[in-house]
């Protein structure tokens, strides 16, 4: 299902996160991990989306972790199907998918506690597992 929405600001963009972070968590499953694919030009809203999605999970402190690639945070809230994790990672550094395999992102995506936000995901797509969530940003 395709769905287009039209942000205004920052705050706006982390609230539409929660309330796609709410809907996903109907559709999802708790023996499979959760994924965001996050796409779009550098500085359409990508991380501000991550830190919404963050945020409604009772994380703060949420930055780009594009010169680390991941970081890793414990979910402190209830309500998100038996998920104790969330990830950021941040692929716009990986050059080719060998990259991605080398540092074991592929087997990270199938924790089935995890919860997850890609920003660049089209640089790994072949590695992600299904189903996952595709959010576009322009």
């Amino acid at each position: 299902m395709k769905r287009d929405f039209i942000v205004k600001s920052e705050e706006e963009m982390m609230e539409r996160a929660k309330v796609f972070l709410k809907e996903a968590l109907l559709d999802a499953e708790a023996e499979k991990s959760l994924i965001f694919c996050l796409t779009g030009e550098l500085g359409a809203g990508k991380t501000y989306f991550t830190k919404g999605l963050a945020s409604a999970l009772g994380i703060t402190d949420i930055r780009s972790p594009t010169f680390v690639l991941m970081k890793k945070f414990v979910i402190k809230n209830n309500g998100t199907l038996g998920k104790k994790y969330f990830y950021h990672i941040d692929c716009y550094r990986v050059q080719a998918l060998a990259d991605a395999k080398h540092i074991g992102l592929d087997k990270m995506l199938e924790d089935s506690r995890a919860i997850f936000a890609i920003e660049w995901a089209e640089r790994i797509q072949a590695v992600i597992p299904r189903p996952y969530w595709k959010v576009k940003f322009r």
